[in-house]
């Protein structure tokens, strides 16, 4: 019982598109706004981003993000970004923590 989320619809459409041609499980990748209410027991969080915080300066966004779990989450993101322009978002402070 897993999931992909991301909070951007482009990169949603990208990787349910690369996993289907892989002929993997696809239908399990969500945007944030489609996820919100639900849950999955592991959950993988996809927030490439380069240059700006965007959508990721949202915390009720990044709260739907970062709590859909009940057993682990894996984050995968920019450990630059989260370094420089990222820095101040919540995902850029759990990193710094982290």
């Amino acid at each position: 019982d897993f999931c992909i989320i991301t909070p951007y619809d482009g990169q949603r459409a990208a990787i349910a598109g690369r996993l289907n041609a892989e002929n993997l499980p696809w239908e399990c990748v969500y945007n944030v706004d489609s996820f919100q209410g639900h849950e999955a027991a592991y959950v993988i969080v996809s927030t490439v981003r380069t240059t700006r915080a965007g959508f990721l300066k949202s915390l009720n966004r990044m709260n739907v993000m970062l709590t859909r779990c009940t057993t682990g989450m894996v984050l995968v993101t920019n450990r630059n970004f989260l370094c420089t322009a990222g820095r101040e978002t919540l995902l850029g402070k759990l990193a710094q923590r982290w």
